[in-house]
């Protein structure tokens, strides 16, 4: 009995791994300060792999973007070069309406017009690996990336006899 119930659970992860994808999780940052905007790019990527950054130091860099579909998080300031940041907020959601939108300001007396915006978080600079992180690991719209959440192994049988 033990050893079926081994078999089964090695053919269930068997089959689940086949299914398995990796998930590119697309970030957009724009920062008009260079040093803040690769700090923010450090730390993103030390705490996710499978992502991809791309960043902007203002409005027109950005619109100049092809696509702006399917963006899974933006970093965003709520001023960028006398533009909103909160507006362009608006702009992002139109095209990728599950992005999960991040304020990184210096202005935290913006912060009640930003969440006007809905976003998903809200960090003041200077911010620290600590601030990113628990922005990541409390997105309002979860991004499908395992370096967001914390992973649990779920095997079923067949039959639905046992489930762990």
């Amino acid at each position: 009995m033990l050893l079926l119930l081994y078999f089964c659970i090695a053919q269930a992860v068997n089959i689940q791994n086949t299914r398995w994808r990796v998930i590119i999780t697309k970030i957009l940052i724009i920062d008009t300060d260079k040093a803040s905007q690769k700090k923010l790019s450090r730390i993103v990527s030390g705490i996710s792999v499978d992502t991809e950054i791309v960043m902007f130091s203002d409005i027109e860099e950005f619109s100049a973007l092809g696509s702006k579909a399917g963006l899974d998080i933006a970093f965003l300031e709520t001023e960028i070069g006398g533009y909103s940041g909160i507006a362009l907020a608006s702009d992002i959601k139109r095209y990728s309406p599950n992005c999960n939108i991040i304020f990184v300001t210096s202005f935290p007396q913006h912060s009640l017009e930003a969440f006007k915006a809905r976003p998903s978080g809200f960090v003041v600079k200077p911010f620290d690996e600590k601030d990113i992180r628990l922005e990541l690991e409390d997105l309002r719209y979860p991004v499908n990336n395992a370096a967001y959440k914390k992973e649990k192994l779920r095997v079923v049988t067949f039959g639905g006899f046992a489930e762990i």
